[in-house]
């Protein structure tokens, strides 16, 4: 993957020119956020993804619990426990490190053919649940809830500046992925789940309210996770065949 951009600048001291950026313009800077996460610069300006899976997975644990903790870039830790979904994501993308790194699936005990498949599709799923749900948090924590119940419907990868649409689209799987999740739009599972978020940050900390504060945390929760089980991994990976052939021969 390689991310350039180039810009033009003037002569003029203390120059300033007011600049409205688009929605879309801002869902390039926060996809470019998930997808340089899961990178590394090999020159100035110039990455490449990480090639081991269980190192990406680890990577997307450490964000998540970032989120969950408010110590993510834009993060506010005022409001610690508004993104609840991501303490829960932050284990499972643990587990999936550890899945890929375990023996029987580095070294085997099913068909070759399954080894090599399993792992890609744990790779897989792990790397486009990221690009989801990862963007919607940071679009939310870096422009706010205003801005971001503005613009949620108006993120979709085909209409990202180009710089970023050409890095997605070449991303790992992106051919097969994204017309299975709908090119990361959204839905109203993530409307009614970040809508809890920002419930529960107008919720004052007292324990008057913390009942109230609680209840939307775990409509957070659910609301994201119908969102990522049913509308990602599900036609992602679990409606596949082969993949549905593979988690049986592992029961």
């Amino acid at each position: 993957m390689v991310i350039k951009v180039k810009t033009k600048t003037n002569t003029t001291v203390n120059s300033c020119t007011p600049v409205s950026c688009t929605c879309e313009e801002l869902w390039s800077v926060s996809q470019q956020f998930c997808l340089k996460r899961l990178s590394e610069e090999v020159s100035a300006n110039s990455y490449n993804f990480v090639d081991s899976y269980s190192v990406r997975a680890r990577r997307i644990a450490g964000t998540y619990a970032r989120f969950y903790l408010e110590t993510e870039e834009h993060g506010d830790p005022s409001k610690k426990g508004r993104f609840y979904w991501m303490a829960l994501g932050a284990f499972a993308s643990k587990t999936v490190a550890c899945t890929l790194e375990h023996p029987t699936v580095r070294l085997g005990r099913f068909p070759n053919d399954l080894i090599v498949t399993a792992s890609d599709w744990f790779g897989q799923g792990n790397f486009w649940l990221f690009q989801d749900i990862a963007g919607w948090h940071h679009y939310y924590g870096k422009f706010g809830s205003e801005v971001f119940f503005k613009c949620m419907n108006k993120r979709n990868t085909n209409n990202l500046v180009p710089q970023m649409k050409t890095a997605i689209t070449n991303a790992d799987w992106a051919s097969d992925s994204l017309p299975k999740i709908n090119y990361l739009k959204s839905n109203d599972y993530l409307v009614k789940g970040f809508s809890k978020a920002k419930e529960f940050e107008n919720l004052p900390s007292s324990n008057i309210k913390k009942s109230e504060r609680q209840k939307a945390q775990y409509e957070n929760l659910l609301q994201i996770a119908y969102h990522e089980q049913g509308e990602i991994l599900q036609p992602l990976i679990y409606e596949n065949w082969r993949h549905k052939r593979e988690i049986d021969a592992m029961g």
